[in-house]
């Protein structure tokens, strides 16, 4: 879904960037919350309507066709003629059709928000009576009124991102405890299973346009740009927002329509169905309704943003002046004292849900937009106006162009930002002058094409106009071997030399390239300039893999008190070297800098090793490429005995096959990984990718539900407090879950804003903490003793639990290349001249070399099976390889970082001594953890041999 991504290659001819918008994280949380509050109780009964096959289809549809027309809205606020920025969807009306235009937008705009917004009170309202019925319905519903009505005088959506955030923290608590309900509806009553179809003829219209409704958010678009920081990224927003909408609502729908089959039909929505088969008293009913009762929340308030100032605005065109805050504050009370009304004497929930949705869906976001598009593309091709065909950003009041260069170069508000100008293209030739015509010429260049040249037919027209919408060129085609054409072939040209280039480039393992990174379970590949949503995804997946699988046992290892502890403390040393290496980078490109004199060529990729080359010499570099390789070797080696191990089993339970060989599964595991590995770039598995990623936490959150389903313990005695014999152990399990440090350099290079990623790294540490922590106490707590070194195996034999366990090896098995991928770079490096000599058979030698890397790990593997727990293997690699990475060498780094001579006395002192102690500590501590893993190693081999004698 890339193309409806508007590209950076069709730039406005000036923007400005908004100081005090709302940020990409806050604008996608508002997105998301517009759509979600509505449509997300009505999907069961869509799936219901179409089939478990059909409704897959229709819900993709609704997705692709939203979004579409959403960034067709978007570009439509950039293309008036006059070249200034419609402020409103009405505003787009009344230049399309004039006043008529403008009243049937307002009409179905505010008469749907204020629908909506009733639906929401009304929802509030049944589900808290479904919790305390003895209070009743409207009694709530003035109750939920009166504390919502204080939020609603907010001015503006950047000040309810807040609220937002909380609302799809909500929105993701209700999504799993429907699919938890829905799971055991399933699992207790197997009657309905025979009445799942595939798919239903006779409910197809309905179930589209119950997804449809879903989907709407159209009467917040405008508010939502107009409010952000940045309005070109809106498409992105779009894509990431629609996303997890998409996965929400499909969660939420299948679950309810395989827990109650067509039974949902006999539901008003899947509150009422959990309701009806969980009882009050039930916990997961229980947190069911207030999630939701707190997403209606949400959902109002940020609905209600553009219904209260359409108010303000209505109430100053009838005084004809501008009113005091008390007025306009009075405003918002009665239009929400107005829904409440209507939420008071509406009989029911999905009446006006399907009466309000259809006919918003119908004009506001399908009718309008595309009517609106053509006629403004027609309005400009034809008085041969210049338009801009990617939307730009402007300053908050609308003002005439500027002829003069420098007034135009100027910005009148202190708080924005100009990034530039750009002269737009013109209409019948799109050709993008350069800089120095854009800065000699007043205007565009009147076109010199015939009038052959330029004519197209109907179906070109409106081809070029799709292709216009969705982020591609202009609304006209360009001519044959134009500039334009010939200046996308030498970019493709260029990108694939630069593709090609990646192969013999310096290659280390952790940095910047395209299809590849470092980092333990991490695909985050990080080949152009990203955003802090993109940061806060690389990091979180940076952290992801089966080291998480491990903690259980490694708060055996430690204690349910122990364990904590050290894992907080190992967390904050972690975070602290991530911080001395970003210092250490930067100080190294500031004394680059000066080295040459203040001239700068660009932004310094300055990758992990090249960090250790540049301050403590070519060793330096050395020891951490050999490192690097050394860690990756070893993740993939786990990868596949995990694979092996888990997929055995599962096979043995499924078939009833007495022995299941964990060695053939390697093999065969090893084979398919051949062919994987031999890829120039790991271009082909992006989707396999976003699976993989998918899987690992659907894996994660399944282990989690099985374990507090089993809780407690039943001999809480039996549980250690503090376990000192075997603290080294969870040590080294303890660091190999923490190793993320090799991405941290590649993503602040690659971020837009690299100067957050510090603050953002804190953040993201102590969620990551407090969720292993979480995650690991309780499965110990759960399963005490027995826990296992991977703690699928404590997993009851289910058909769902085994299709998750094949489901977490599919995402491990396509983990394993991206893992493999900056080994292959930095051994090729090192025999760059051997292949470039082999000029007819380079590429095969390579393919050959691969191969034997991959069989290379599968051998090893196939030795390391003999080791009875998997969990000391992991304490190996963490307390060589991983604490040298993590601990030591970032300490020793910015021990010998540049410019240290220049600091204050006091203040260096300080630093070099908390390096040389975290030097100390990570080396006594991973030769502890090392020589008690070797023991463990000895004291299970003797174990399993005695076992196996008797």
């Amino acid at each position: 879904m890339t193309f409806l991504i508007d590209n950076d290659d069709d730039l406005p001819t000036k923007f400005v960037i908004k100081k005090d918008g709302c940020s990409t994280l806050r604008a996608t949380a508002n997105l998301v919350m517009t759509a979600v509050g509505v449509g997300v109780l009505a999907l069961p009964n869509a799936v219901a309507l179409a089939g478990w096959v059909v409704g897959p289809l229709l819900l993709l549809l609704a997705w692709i066709l939203t979004h579409f027309m959403m960034c067709l809205l978007w570009r439509c606020m950039y293309m008036n003629p006059d070249g200034t920025r419609f402020e409103s969807y009405e505003a787009i009306g009344r230049r399309c059709f004039g006043i008529p235009g403008q009243v049937a937008v307002a009409v179905c705009l505010y008469g749907g928000i204020f629908c909506i917004c009733s639906l929401m009170i009304i929802l509030m309202g049944d589900t808290m009576t479904n919790l305390v019925p003895s209070l009743g319905r409207i009694p709530w519903i003035l109750i939920f009124v009166g504390v919502i009505a204080p939020l609603s005088w907010l001015p503006s959506m950047s000040q309810i991102g807040v609220v937002s955030a909380i609302g799809v923290a909500a929105t993701v608590l209700a999504t799993i405890f429907v699919i938890v309900a829905g799971v055991r509806e399933a699992a207790s009553d197997d009657t309905h299973v025979h009445s799942l179809v595939p798919h239903s003829v006779s409910g197809l219209g309905l179930a589209f346009t119950n997804f449809m409704n879903s989907f709407t958010c159209a009467p917040v678009i405008p508010e939502l740009i107009d409010e952000m920081k940045d309005p070109r990224k809106f498409p992105k927003v779009a894509m990431w927002a629609f996303t997890i909408i998409s996965v929400l609502f499909g969660s939420i729908g299948f679950a309810g329509y395989a827990g109650w089959g067509v039974d949902m039909l006999g539901y008003g929505s899947i509150v009422d169905a959990v309701a009806a088969s969980a009882g009050p008293d039930d916990a997961v009913n229980y947190v069911v309704q207030i999630a939701i009762a707190v997403v209606s929340a949400a959902h109002l308030l940020v609905l209600f943003t553009p219904l209260g100032r359409g108010a303000e605005a209505y109430a100053e065109v009838l005084a004809k002046r501008s009113l005091p805050r008390v007025i306009r504050l009075a405003c918002r009370t009665l239009v929400l004292a107005g829904c409440t009304c209507l939420a008071i004497f509406v009989p029911g929930f999905g009446t006006l849900f399907n009466l309000v949705g259809s006919t918003i869906v119908m004009f506001l976001q399908i009718i309008f937009p595309v009517t609106f598009f053509f006629w403004l593309s027609h309005m400009s091709v034809a008085k041969g106006k210049v338009m801009d065909t990617s939307p730009g950003l402007r300053q908050t009041e609308d003002k005439p162009r500027q002829e003069d260069e420098g007034e135009a170069g100027a910005s009148d508000q202190p708080g924005d930002i100009e990034l530039g100008e750009i002269n737009s293209e013109t209409v019948a030739t799109p050709q993008r002058p350069s800089k120095r015509d854009t800065e000699e010429s007043d205007g565009p260049e009147v076109s010199t094409t015939s009038p052959q040249e330029g004519e197209q037919t109907l179906f070109e027209r409106v081809y070029n106009l799709l292709n216009f919408a969705i982020g591609r060129g202009s609304p006209s085609t360009p001519p044959e071997g134009s500039p334009q054409e010939e200046a996308s072939t030498d970019t493709d040209d260029d990108d694939e030399e630069e593709e090609e280039g990646d192969e013999n480039e310096q290659a280390d393992p952790n940095r910047v390239v395209k299809g590849g990174g470092w980092g333990q379970g991490s695909s985050a590949v990080v080949s152009k300039q990203q955003g802090v949503v993109g940061a806060v995804f690389a990091l979180v997946k940076s952290f992801i893999g089966i080291g998480v699988l491990s903690l259980p046992f490694a708060m055996m290892k430690g204690g349910y008190v122990g364990g904590p502890v050290g894992l907080a403390i190992i967390a904050i040393i972690a975070h602290h070297c991530m911080q001395l290496l970003l210092e250490t980078s930067r100080l190294v490109a500031v004394a680059q800098e000066s080295s040459a004199g203040g001239k700068t060529t660009g932004p310094q990729r300055l990758s992990f090793g090249m960090l250790g080359k540049y301050v403590i010499g070519r060793w330096g570099k050395v020891v951490v490429d050999y490192s690097l390789l050394a860690s990756q070797m070893g993740f993939c080696v786990a990868y596949i005995i995990f694979i092996a191990a888990n997929l055995s089993d599962v096979i043995k339970h499924e078939t009833g096959s007495g022995f299941v060989s964990q060695r053939a599964v390697a093999v065969c595991c090893v084979l398919l990984l051949i062919p994987i590995a031999w890829l120039r770039n790991l271009k082909a598995l992006k989707i396999p990718t976003l699976m993989a990623n998918l899987a690992l936490i659907a894996g994660i959150l399944w282990v989690f539900y099985c374990a507090v389903a089993h809780l407690p313990f039943a001999d809480f005695s039996k549980l250690h407090a503090v376990n000192l014999p075997e603290y080294p152990v969870f040590f080294g399990l303890a660091v190999f879950s923490f190793e993320g440090i090799g991405l941290v350099l590649p993503i602040q290079q690659s971020m837009k804003e690299p100067d957050k990623l510090p603050h953002l790294l804190k953040i993201i540490m102590i969620c990551i903490t407090s969720g292993f922590i979480i995650f690991g106490v309780t499965c110990y707590i759960s399963y005490g003793p027995d826990t296992k070194s991977m703690i699928t195996f404590n997993l009851p034999v289910h058909k769902l639990t085994s299709f998750l366990r094949l489901f977490y090896c599919l995402g491990i098995f396509f983990t394993y290349p991206i893992m493999m991928f900056p080994v292959f770079q930095l051994i090729e490096h090192k025999w760059q001249r051997f292949f470039a000599a082999q000029e007819e058979g380079g590429r095969r030698h390579q393919m050959v070399f691969r191969a034997c890397l991959v069989v290379v790990t599968g051998l090893i593997a196939l030795m390391g099976m003999n080791v009875p727990n998997f969990g000391l293997y992991l304490s190996l690699i963490g307390s060589v390889c991983c604490t040298l990475l993590a601990f030591i060498l970032p300490a020793l780094f910015h021990l010998n970082r540049p410019g240290k001579r220049m600091e204050d006395d006091k203040k260096r002192i300080r630093a070099d001594r908390l390096d040389k102690i975290i030097i100390a500590f990570g080396v006594v501590a991973g030769l502890v953890s090392f020589s008690f893993t070797l023991k463990g190693f000895f004291t299970e081999e003797q174990e399993a041999t005695a076992k196996a004698a008797a």
